[in-house]
């Protein structure tokens, strides 16, 4: 599997991504190079998650109102 795999793998999440991201962008930067960003959105690739979980979850980690209030509108 590649090092670059962040998804439905144990041990990783988005911050992970979005660190490594900066990480790299920082880098190149820094080396005075271009840097081009193509980001990729598939349609309903939440389609199959369970909200009620989710909002459950939400509240259990008291996250702020208005993301919670997201989620059931």
């Amino acid at each position: 599997m590649s090092k670059h795999q962040y998804g439905f793998t144990p041990q990783t999440s988005t911050i992970d991504i979005v660190m490594d991201l900066k990480d790299f962008l920082q880098d190149s930067l820094n080396d005075e190079q271009y840097v081009a960003l193509i980001i990729l959105y598939v349609n309903g690739d939440f389609d199959v998650a369970w909200l009620p979980s989710i909002v459950t979850s939400l509240k259990t980690l008291k996250s702020p109102r208005n993301l919670y209030k997201f989620c059931l509108s």
